[in-house]
């Protein structure tokens, strides 16, 4: 059976040319969005079709050869599930397809996931959310919040990380938050400075919950659920 589990449309990320790492950046997206939990394990879609508007897959095809890129977007989806610990149906598969519906610079992706007809009968009581999805958890900095959302968020002082922190006592590189079955995992990156979750050193990769707090050097973050 397939069952269609996300249809967005997803604004261009980098402009003013669409790239296919906006591809790669809006299929994680969808990927999360359409995670579902069963039996134990965090299920996420297995096919994925990207509607572009036309002169965007031409700007594409001219940019890099499309089935390689297509083919370096499925081994990274493919890294995504095992680095979040999750499984998928089917081998992952992505498709562009031209669409003059979808406006220039946008994309809309239908995410479906494959299931055998020996469970069809179960999916709709099996796959339900049995924990909020990435996109819900965000850090409370002491100037405002960051969403997370992503699999791996790195922390420091480093204007490369995720979450960029400039005060002195903070390491280039601090911390890592790792999505795995369903919650945010928390590492120290620091050689020299400790990290803190509510007041305790952080020896190994640690799960977090709503109302924990981390310590980064003189820097307290929160972490948040949201509605």
């Amino acid at each position: 059976m397939v069952e269609q589990l996300v249809e967005t449309p997803f604004a261009r990320l980098f402009k003013p040319r669409l790239h296919p790492a906006d591809l790669a950046k809006a299929l994680a997206r969808a990927m999360e969005q359409g995670a579902v939990a069963a039996e134990g394990r965090v299920m996420v879609p297995s096919r994925y079709t990207v509607r572009l508007n036309p002169a965007d897959v031409e700007i594409l095809r001219r940019q890099s050869d499309l089935t390689e890129e297509i083919a370096a977007i499925e081994r990274y989806l493919a890294l995504l599930v095992r680095e979040t610990a999750s499984s998928a149906a089917a081998p992952l598969r992505v498709e562009i397809m031209a669409d003059a519906s979808v406006a220039v610079g946008q994309m809309a992706i239908t995410a479906e996931r494959l299931s055998s007809p020996a469970t069809a009968d179960n999916d709709t009581k099996q796959f339900q959310p049995e924990q909020p999805p990435a996109h819900r958890w965000r850090l409370q900095l002491p100037d405002g919040a960051v969403s997370l959302g992503m699999p791996i968020v790195r922390i420091g002082r480093d204007p490369a990380n995720d979450v960029v922190l400039t005060h002195p006592t903070v390491s280039r590189h601090h911390a890592q938050l790792r999505w795995q079955n369903g919650v945010y995992f928390v590492e120290n990156l620091s050689r020299r400075q400790p990290l803190g979750l509510n007041f305790a050193a952080v020896s190994q990769p640690t799960p977090l919950k709503a109302g924990d707090s981390l310590q980064l050097g003189q820097v307290t973050l929160r972490v948040e659920i949201v509605p």
